[in-house]
This record gives C-alpha cells, sequence and structure tokens, in this order.
C-alpha cells in the first residue's frame, strides 16, 4: 500500500498540485493500482466554446479591406482568448487530470501557435485531436498531426510544392516530433519534404487537402530505404527506427520523473516495450510510474512546476470555485511564460529551470499569496453570514484539510523554517512562500 508520502508524489506528477480529491482517490492502494486508477480516469471534458469555422474566416479574409482585416484579428483574438478560459477551466476542475496534463504534453511537442495559424478553429481541433489521443496512440496521433490543418500552416506544409519543396515541416518531423537532432541527414530531410509536397489546406472547407499537380511523384531514399514519394510511407518508415520510440520516452522522462539525464538502458527498455505495443501511450506511461526511477526519494521535489502546475495546482489545493477567473488565470500564465496556444517557437516551451528567474519566482510567490488572501476571505465572509452555529458546516476547507496535509504541499522539507501560526491562513503563506513549494 502506498504511504501517504508516496500518494502525494505520484498526485502532484499526473494531476495538479496535491489535490485533495486525488489524494482520496488513491488511498489504500499499492502502486501498480493508483497508476492504473490514474490512466482510467476518463471523464468526458466540457464543450468548448464557439469559434468561428475557419472556411468563414478564410473566405472573408480573402477580399477583406485593411478594416475589416482588422476586425476579423479581433475577433480571432477574442475567440482564442475564450479557448483559452475553457481549457483553465478544464485544469481547474476536470476529474481526469493526467489527460489534460497530456493533452498539455502534445501541444508542447506538436507545437502549433495562434500568432502563425490565425484561425481559433484550427487550433481548438488540434488541441480536441491532442485530447482524444492523449492517453491513446502516438502512431495514430503522428499520422494525424501531419494532415491537420493548424499544424500544415504552422510548418508552412501548404506552400510544399513540387517546383519549390519547403522543408520546415519535415525538418520538424524528423528532429522534434520523431528522430532527434543527430539521427538523420540533410538528405532525409531533403527526400522528406518531397515526400510531402502537395499536402495542404482546403480554404473552402479548412480541412486537409491533397493535390497531385503539386506532388513530385518519384522515388526517393530515405533514412537508407528506397521508398516511393509519399508522406505516409515516410512516417511509417519513422515509426519503424527505434530512436522515435526512444525520442518519445525521454520526453515522458522529462515531464515525469526528472530534468537530469535518464540511463539509456532504462529508456530503451521502455522505448522497446512501447514500440512493439504498437506505441501505445498506456503502455509507456505505466511502465514510467511503475518504474523504480520514478518512485526513487531522489527525484521526488526535483521539477520545477510550470506557469500551469503552479496555478492549477494552487486552485485546486485551495478549492477555489473558478467562477470567472478563467481569464485571470490566463493573463497571469502569460505573465509567467506559459500563454496558450501560443507557445514562443517550433521547439514549444523549454521548461524546467527555465520557468524560475529572480523577477518571476517574486511574481510566482505573490500571485498565490492573492489567491490565499482571497480564498481566506470568502471564507470568513461565509462564516460571518451564516453566523457561529454554522462554523463547522462553513469552514469546509479548513476541516478537509488538516495541518500536517498543508504541510505536505511542499515536497522536500521547507528550505525555510516555519514560523509558530495561528492558524491555517497564515501557515498557508508561509508554505507558499517557501521555495520548494516551486517544485513537484
Amino acid at each position: 500500500m502506498l504511504s501517504f508520502d508516496e500518494t502525494r508524489h505520484l498526485t502532484v506528477r499526473t494531476a495538479f498540485g496535491a489535490d485533495l480529491s486525488v489524494l482520496l482517490h488513491l488511498r489504500n492502494l499499492n502502486r501498480s493500482e493508483a497508476v492504473r486508477r490514474m490512466l482510467d480516469r476518463n471523464k468526458q471534458s466540457s464543450p468548448p466554446p464557439y469559434v468561428t469555422p475557419s472556411r468563414v474566416v478564410f473566405r472573408k479574409r480573402k477580399n477583406a479591406s485593411r478594416e475589416e482585416k482588422q476586425l476579423i484579428r479581433k475577433r480571432i483574438i477574442g475567440e482564442t482568448n475564450s479557448l483559452k478560459q475553457w481549457w483553465w477551466s478544464e485544469f481547474v476542475t476536470s476529474e481526469s487530470p493526467l489527460r489534460e496534463r497530456m493533452t498539455l504534453f502534445w501541444h508542447n511537442h506538436f507545437t502549433s501557435s495562434i500568432r502563425k495559424v490565425r484561425s481559433s478553429d484550427l487550433l481548438l481541433r488540434q488541441n480536441q485531436l491532442f485530447r482524444k489521443h492523449a492517453l491513446g496512440n502516438f502512431s495514430d496521433l503522428l499520422h494525424m498531426m501531419a494532415r491537420d490543418p493548424a499544424m500544415i500552416i504552422y510548418l508552412d506544409g501548404h506552400k510544399n510544392h513540387k517546383a519549390n519543396p519547403n522543408e520546415n515541416f519535415a525538418r520538424e518531423l524528423l528532429e522534434l516530433f520523431t528522430l532527434g537532432h543527430g539521427h538523420y541527414t540533410e538528405n532525409d530531410v531533403k527526400a522528406a519534404a518531397l515526400a510531402f509536397t502537395g499536402w495542404g489546406v482546403d480554404r473552402k472547407s479548412g480541412a486537409f487537402r491533397f493535390s497531385a499537380r503539386h506532388h513530385e511523384n518519384r522515388n526517393v531514399e530515405f533514412l537508407g530505404w528506397r521508398i516511393v514519394s509519399d508522406g505516409e510511407q515516410v512516417i511509417e518508415r519513422l515509426l519503424r527506427h527505434p530512436r522515435t520510440a526512444e525520442l518519445v520516452a525521454e520526453k515522458v522522462w522529462a515531464e515525469f520523473v526528472s530534468d537530469a539525464a535518464p540511463e539509456r538502458t532504462v529508456i530503451r527498455a521502455w522505448a522497446s516495450r512501447f514500440r512493439k505495443s504498437g506505441y501505445l501511450m498506456r503502455v509507456l506511461l505505466e511502465d514510467v510510474l511503475v518504474s523504480d526511477e520514478f518512485w526513487d526519494p531522489i527525484h521526488r521535489g526535483s521539477l520545477v512546476k510550470s506557469p500551469v502546475d503552479l496555478l492549477a495546482g494552487a486552485f485546486r489545493e485551495l478549492q477555489i470555485p473558478l467562477s470567472d477567473h478563467g481569464m485571470w488565470l490566463s493573463r497571469r500564465s502569460r505573465q509567467l511564460g506559459q500563454d496558450l496556444f501560443n507557445p514562443p517557437n517550433v521547439r514549444g516551451w523549454p521548461g524546467g529551470i527555465s520557468w524560475i528567474t529572480s523577477q518571476s519566482l517574486l511574481v510566482r510567490e505573490r500571485l498565490v499569496r492573492q489567491l490565499i488572501r482571497g480564498q481566506e476571505q470568502t471564507v470568513r465572509q461565509d462564516m460571518k453570514q451564516m453566523g457561529t452555529d454554522a462554523s463547522i458546516k462553513t469552514i469546509r476547507w479548513e476541516t478537509q484539510v488538516p495541518l500536517s496535509m498543508m504541510e505536505s504541499w511542499l515536497l522536500p522539507l521547507p528550505a525555510i523554517n516555519l514560523q509558530p501560526a495561528a492558524d491555517h491562513w497564515k501557515l498557508l503563506s508561509q508554505l507558499v512562500a517557501d521555495p520548494t513549494y516551486q517544485l513537484r
């Protein structure tokens, strides 16, 4: 059976923060049972907000005046902000937090940005693909992303014609999505680019479109294989290459285990089983989360919380109702360097220690303190309105979260000695001010 420390470790790595509802969900289980329970939590997400279909945006933009284009741009920005608020709602309220974490994981692996795509509809469709296949099959997802309109536009795939091949998508497919730098040649990039010529987007429907007229239909040599110039065959060849499974395993290691370089034997073992399973993410995640490496105390509290981790975790730990906080969360996360649907570049957010600077650390602490003050005022106001006779009922949060559990929010021991506190709120202020609150 898991100890409380072990339950907390699994919770903060697979959910957001030391979420009481998840902690209770995992109690009295052993490692394998707890991991399977997190993987099995797959509640349906809430409906996303309405966004203008891409075909409408493309049609209006085609012959629009300068002023009309500005109005279209403002509408897209407004709709994207609504999407951000909706996703923040999922981070804070979802009963399937591991799925949301993996949706964000794929968003940072197969990066696209509203700045380049300029269609909230296409980014929503891409996000729904990530959510649907978050814990599914990487092979299926890779094939789908090669045909994904947002990805095609972001990496200039729609400009890839046989008369003038564009290598952007082919290069990132090899370097970032599958093999990694150093495991392919420039000739492989050129061959892959030829294979994907003619893959584009139908501006009338906003769907994937293949143009035979723009396709270079001849054999190419790719990774030592002579294949017909076809994008699907390129993807299949990449999936047969051991490095593809290893790269995904390395990224999962960095997300769930440690920033330190993993042992190659561990990655190879995980990757081998992952590839033999047909690229089932559940197989890889289960291997990682039940491994000795994941549970090794040396790795606990060693990962820096991303802005999403920090803010969503604080909301879930403090049990703050989302209400109208969606835009506040979106703005604060952007302030800390993680703007959803808008990663900085094709490599996504670098993560790790890059989240922490001398300035951002102060902002992070201040934001969480604001949340604590707001929640304290809410609880005390509820007590005042309902009267002292109802105090046991109204201090829901204080009675559900015992003192020992709040202290356990800090995964390592506090870096600064805690001072005697008159009540929970003063203790909380000390906890979130401690540098170790920034770790998970």
